[in-house]
C-alpha cells in the first residue's frame, strides 16, 4: 500500500515547473529588442507553472519595463522595424529611460512608474478580486468516519481492545458549497479579471510585438486543479463493560497529506503551451510549495454510555462524548513541507527597486531574484490556507451527547433466520468549543478605496505608488490575524444492518455527516483594519457528507473471549462543501 501511495502522490501534479521566459521579461530590462530571445535563453530562472497561477497580476505589467523605447512622435518604432501607431506616448510613459547620465545612475520616478502602470491597465487589474475566499477547507475528523463508528452494544464480557488499519482518501475537495475547482476560490477565470487581462495583454503587445505568452489559456487550464488529501495509519480503541455501563476510548496515529491536482491531460496541455524543467527540478518543488504532509496523533475521544433501555427487542443507550485537542504531528515534510509558520507578516514590494535593478545589467539577476522569491511566499500562503491543517479539530474541544439504538428483525419478522439480524445506530451531535486561532482575510471594498486616490496628481505620485504597492502585496497575501473562531456543531448519524453468526459477521450501512459554518469573533487587528476585513470571505462554510459502508468480520471464539479480525470499506455517495471519501481499513480486536 505505501508503494502505491508514493506513485499516486508523485503522479497527482505537479502544477508543472518551468524556466519561463515571461518572468525575466517581468522583472529585466533588455536594451535591444533582437538579443532578448538569446539572453532570456541563458538565463536559469527556477519559475514554475504553479507560480503562473498566482501572479498574472503583474507579469504583464511589468513586461513594459523591458523594452527601450525610440520614439518619434506617436509612433513606436521596435528595433528596425516598421512603425506602428499606438494610443499613447512610450516615450512618455517610459521617459525616465531616455534620461542622460550612466545607466548606473537611473532611478525611475514615481511618476514614471505610476505613468507604466495606469498606460498599461494596472490600475484596473489591481481593482479585480483575487481572492473570492479565504476560509480554510473543510474536513471530517477521523473519529467521525463511519468504520470507526463501533456502536456501544457489545455482546462481550468486560473489556475490548483494537487497532484498526485505514487508508482514506479525497479525491477532490470542495472549495465552495459546490465547486471542486480553484478557479472558484480564486478568481482568475473571472469574466472582469479576464477582460481587465485581455486589456493589459492588448496594450503590452503593442509595446513588445514578440511577446507570446498564452496567460488566457493557462488560466483556463490552471482554473480547474483540485486539492486532494490523503490519510492512513492505525485507529487504537479500548472499551470497558462494567454494570451496563460502557466506557470507549478512541486515538488515532496516522499521516496526512494534502495536495494540489490536474489530471494528465491537463497536464499534458501545460506542457505543450510551456516548456518544463528537469523531474529533479519539479520535485523539489512540488515538496517546498505543492505538498504538505505530517506525520502524528490526531484528537482522542472518550465516550460513556449507560443502558436507558433494555427488552429482548429494544435496546437504547445515551451518553456523553468529549473530544480532546491531542493532535500533535511528530513528523513534517517528509514529502512535503509545512507552510503555516511562514511569512505571517505582510511582506513587502517597491516596483521602483525591481525597476532599478532591472535597469542594470550587473543586477538584473538580483531583481529576477526578488521577483521570483516574491511570488514563491505568495504561493506559500496560499498553500498554508488550503493544505495545511492539523490532525484534529485545530485545537477546539468538543462536547457532545449520543444516543446508540439496538433493534432486532426478530421482533417484526417471526423466522428463525430473523433471529441472527440486529440493526443498529448512532446518532451523535458534537459542540466545538471556541478557540483562537489564526484566519486569513483580504479586505472589502477594494474598487472603492481606489476611488479615493487621483492619480493624475503627480504631487500625491509617491502616496499613490505605496498605495498601489500596498495593494499588489494584499493581492497575494492574505493577511494572518489571530481571531476567535467559533466552529459549530458536528452532527453524526450512523445506522448499519448486521447478520451475525457465531464465526462471523456481515454488515451494511450508511452515515450521514454534516457540520454548521463557523463564525467568527473577535480579530486581534487594528479597527481601522478590522474594519476593512471582509468577514465573509474568511467564514467557514457548512459541511455535509452521505456515505455507505460494508464490513466482513471473521470470529475465532472462546469460551468468555473473542478475536475479531474485520475488513471494511466505505464510500461518498452524495456531498456538498468537503468533497467525496474513500476508505479501507482492517480491524483485529481481542475481548476479554
Amino acid at each position: 500500500m505505501g508503494k502505491h501511495i508514493l506513485q499516486v502522490i508523485k503522479s497527482s501534479v505537479n502544477l508543472n515547473s518551468i524556466k519561463t521566459n515571461a518572468v525575466l521579461a517581468a522583472s529585466t530590462y533588455i536594451p535591444l529588442a533582437q538579443d532578448l530571445k538569446s539572453k532570456i535563453g541563458n538565463m536559469n530562472l527556477r519559475i514554475r507553472i504553479a507560480i503562473t497561477l498566482f501572479k498574472y497580476c503583474v507579469l504583464s505589467a511589468l513586461l513594459t519595463l523591458n523594452v527601450v523605447v525610440r520614439a518619434d512622435g506617436g509612433s513606436f518604432i521596435y528595433d528596425d522595424g516598421p512603425s506602428i501607431d499606438i494610443p499613447f506616448d512610450p516615450e512618455e510613459c517610459l521617459g525616465f529611460l531616455s534620461e542622460g547620465g550612466s545607466p548606473l545612475t537611473r532611478n525611475a520616478t514615481p511618476e514614471s512608474v505610476i505613468d507604466i502602470i495606469k498606460t498599461v491597465g494596472g490600475i484596473e487589474l489591481l481593482q479585480q478580486d483575487f481572492f473570492l475566499e479565504t476560509y480554510p477547507l473543510n474536513r471530517r475528523n477521523v473519529l467521525d468516519l463511519p468504520a470507526f463508528i463501533k456502536g456501544l452494544n457489545y455482546y462481550y464480557p468486560r473489556y475490548v481492545f483494537g487497532a484498526h488499519a485505514f487508508y482514506d482518501q479525497m479525491t477532490k475537495s470542495y472549495f465552495t458549497h459546490n465547486s471542486t475547482n480553484i478557479g472558484s476560490y480564486i478568481g482568475m477565470n473571472q469574466e472582469t479579471v479576464i477582460e481587465a487581462l485581455h486589456s493589459l495583454l492588448s496594450k503590452v503587445k503593442i509595446l513588445f510585438p514578440s511577446f507570446e505568452f498564452p496567460f488566457i489559456d493557462l488560466f483556463d487550464l490552471f482554473a480547474n486543479a483540485k486539492v486532494q488529501e490523503r490519510r492512513f495509519g492505525i485507529m487504537f480503541h479500548m472499551m470497558r463493560k462494567y454494570k451496563g455501563n460502557i466506557f470507549l476510548c478512541y486515538l488515532p496515529f496516522y499521516y496526512f497529506e494534502r495536495n494540489y491536482f490536474l489530471t494528465e491531460e491537463e497536464q499534458d496541455r501545460i506542457t505543450a503551451l510551456l516548456a518544463s524543467t528537469s523531474p529533479e527540478d519539479e520535485a523539489d518543488f512540488q515538496k517546498k510549495h505543492l505538498i504538505c504532509d505530517k506525520l502524528g496523533f490526531g484528537d482522542m475521544r472518550f465516550i460513556i454510555a449507560y443502558p436507558a433501555l433494555r427488552n429482548p427487542d429494544y435496546e437504547i443507550d445515551l451518553g456523553a462524548q468529549i473530544t480532546l485537542p491531542t493532535s500533535c504531528a511528530l513528523v513534517k515534510g517528509l514529502l512535503g513541507s509545512t507552510y503555516k509558520d511562514k511569512n505571517t507578516s505582510q511582506p513587502t514590494f517597491s516596483f521602483t527597486e525591481v525597476l532599478d535593478l532591472g535597469s542594470v545589467v550587473e543586477t538584473r539577476q538580483e531583481a529576477a531574484d526578488k521577483a521570483t522569491e516574491f511570488f514563491l511566499a505568495s504561493l506559500d500562503r496560499l498553500s498554508a490556507i488550503l493544505l495545511d491543517t492539523s490532525l484534529g479539530n485545530n485545537g477546539h474541544l468538543g462536547i457532545g451527547i449520543i444516543a446508540n439504538t439496538k433493534t432486532r428483525l426478530s421482533a417484526f419478522v417471526y423466522r428463525p433466520w430473523a433471529q441472527a439480524v440486529v440493526f443498529k445506530s448512532k446518532i451523535a451531535a458534537e459542540y466545538l468549543l471556541p478557540k483562537t486561532r489564526r484566519r486569513y482575510f483580504v479586505e472589502k471594498d477594494n474598487a472603492k478605496r481606489f476611488d479615493d486616490h487621483n492619480f493624475n496628481d503627480e504631487s500625491k505620485a509617491t502616496e499613490n505608488l505605496a498605495f498601489l504597492e500596498q495593494q499588489f502585496v494584499d493581492k497575494f497575501f492574505p493577511y494572518v490575524l489571530e481571531t476567535r473562531i467559533h466552529p459549530g456543531f458536528v452532527f453524526v448519524w450512523t445506522t448499519k444492518a448486521i447478520y451475525a453468526t457465531r464465526y462471523g459477521e456481515f454488515h451494511l450501512g450508511s452515515d450521514t455527516w454534516l457540520k454548521t459554518p463557523d463564525h467568527l469573533g473577535v480579530i486581534n487587528a487594528s479597527p481601522l483594519l478590522a474594519d476593512r476585513l471582509d468577514r465573509k470571505k474568511a467564514k467557514g462554510i457548512w459541511g455535509y457528507q452521505s456515505t455507505v459502508f460494508g464490513s466482513i468480520a471473521f470470529k475465532n471464539p472462546k469460551k468468555n473471549k473473542d478475536l475479531i479480525v474485520e475488513f471494511n470499506v466505505a464510500s461518498t455517495i452524495a456531498t456538498r462543501g468537503i468533497g467525496g471519501q474513500f476508505t479501507i481499513g482492517l480491524l483485529v480486536e481481542k475481548n476479554f
